[in-house]
Parts: C-alpha cells; sequence; structure tokens
C-alpha cells in the first residue's frame, strides 16, 4: 500500500514539475524581453538596471567586463555601431531555488539597413535579488565559421 502510495506521489509531483517548467519558460523569455526593449530602445540606465552589481559580461571576441556600471558603458558604446538591433529567442532553461539558467539564441540586425551584424549563442544566469530577477553572468557566443 505504501509503495502505490508513494508512485502516485511521485506521478503527480511530477505533472505538477512539467506545468510549472512551462510557466518558467514563458518567465525567462518575458526576461530576455525585457532586456531587448531595453536594449532596443537604447536606454542605458535600464540596461544597467538589470544587472548584478558584481555581474560578469562575456562577448566572443572582447574583453571580460565586469559590474553594472561597466557593463552599461559597454553596452551604451555598442548602441553606436551600426544603430543594432537584437532579438533573443529563449530555446531552454534551468531553473533553481534562486537563480535561471538561460540559453538561447541572438540575432542583432542594422536598425537602417536591416543588414544581418551578427547572430549566434547566449547564456544568461539570473539571480533572484530581493524578490526580483537580476543577471548575474551573460555570455554571447559566435558561431565557428
Amino acid at each position: 500500500m505504501n509503495s502505490k502510495f508513494f508512485i502516485s506521489l511521485l506521478l503527480v509531483s511530477g505533472l505538477g514539475l512539467g506545468a510549472h517548467s512551462v510557466v518558467a519558460q514563458d518567465e525567462v523569455q518575458d526576461l530576455a524581453n525585457t532586456w531587448v526593449a531595453a536594449y532596443n530602445s537604447f536606454d542605458g540606465d535600464a540596461l544597467g538596471d538589470l544587472y548584478t552589481d558584481n555581474a560578469h559580461l562575456y562577448v566572443h571576441g572582447s574583453p571580460m567586463v565586469i559590474g553594472r556600471e561597466s557593463i552599461q558603458a559597454f553596452w551604451e558604446e555598442d548602441f553606436q555601431i551600426d544603430v543594432p538591433m537584437t532579438l533573443l529567442t529563449v530555446t531552454h532553461s534551468v531553473e533553481g531555488y534562486d537563480m535561471m539558467l538561460v540559453h538561447g539564441n541572438y540575432q542583432v540586425v542594422g536598425r537602417d539597413t536591416g543588414e544581418l551584424l551578427g547572430s549566434g549563442r547566449f547564456a544568461h544566469i539570473w539571480h533572484d535579488v530581493e524578490g526580483g530577477w537580476k543577471l548575474d553572468q551573460d555570455l554571447w557566443n559566435q558561431p565557428y565559421d
């Protein structure tokens, strides 16, 4: 009798986790969309506010950038190059107690020309900071030619 109860409990728990993952996927795409909205509106303050104080930014071909203010300055400089527009599409995520690991694809196009400026994969680690999600590790990788 106890084994049937245990198996039923596992089945119900598994169904609950599956439903939670669908909600989490929507939530992480919302986080990505928040980043995109700040970037595409060239709002350095809003973009900087998404990062933790000691966040790390890793961009393919660039030195590592550490700290919210330095990351904000990096992106503000990036706004000036080819007037870019970025799209992030979350492909999967893993949610922990107080963090989320998010992977996906990015595309960067010239706002004025529509020319593809870059594409590849991104990985974000978001931390729950006082009830709100903050980006702590931000990685942008281009595919190998």
